[in-house]
């Protein structure tokens, strides 16, 4: 029998395979499939192939009352460890301490909470229109995550994201932050990422004390 945390990482990993390409960019670099490089637009594949996906970050495996276990013959995440593995550094500061550059997904970050004394917070229509306004680091192509964006962010095999990322050099506060998908059957809610579980979740639009972090793809 599945225990909690590991079932719920079945299924965030499940319904994020399930919804590629439904958001507007990708979490990941082009991927390997079949022998062939195809073009990351919109995360979609033309074959059934495999796709070359990073590793989630799960190493332990865990019994029906959630107790941290041995890992043979569990099936678990923790046992595999299947993926690509993540470089070291992940995560690397740029020169002015403004923005971080992810590694695995070739994807740049605002390092910060705020820049100029505008601090990334409000609804999310002002939250989108500020992270394309934003000029950082030399660059005006910023943008607000889309949800599988967000999710990359996300190490299973901590027990809090928010602290993860402040561990490897965002300087950020906990909370729920933004991304640009908005929810497909309500007219009036967007997702954000809980940023202590790593877990997605619908919230209104109009709610102005969500963070978010801009994105911009890395050259």
């Amino acid at each position: 029998m599945l225990n909690k945390k590991h079932l719920l990482l079945s299924l965030v990993i499940a319904l994020n395979l399930l919804l590629a390409g439904c958001d507007n960019a990708p979490a990941v670099k082009d991927a390997s499939v079949g022998g062939s490089e195809i073009e990351n637009e919109n995360g979609r594949v033309s074959s059934a192939s495999a796709v070359a996906l990073p590793k989630t970050g799960q190493t332990l495996c865990f019994d029906a009352g959630n107790v941290v276990m041995a890992c043979t013959d569990t099936g678990q995440d923790g046992e595999y460890q299947a993926g690509v593995a993540w470089p070291s550094p992940r995560f690397i500061v740029d020169s002015s301490g403004n923005c971080i550059t992810d590694t695995l997904t070739n994807l740049m970050w605002a390092r910060n909470n705020s820049q100029d004394g505008n601090t990334f917070i409000g609804t999310w229509s002002d939250s989108l229109t500020m992270a394309n306004n934003l000029d950082l680091c030399g660059f005006g192509d910023w943008r607000m995550p889309n949800r599988k964006e967000l999710l990359s962010l996300v190490n299973y095999g901590a027990s809090n994201t928010g602290v993860d990322l402040m561990n490897n050099g965002f300087n950020i506060l906990l909370g729920f932050y933004w991304s640009s998908s908005r929810v497909v059957d309500s007219s009036a809610e967007a997702w954000v990422l809980i940023l202590i579980n790593g877990v997605m979740s619908p919230r209104s639009m109009f709610e102005s004390s969500n963070r978010f972090i801009p994105v911009r793809a890395a050259q």
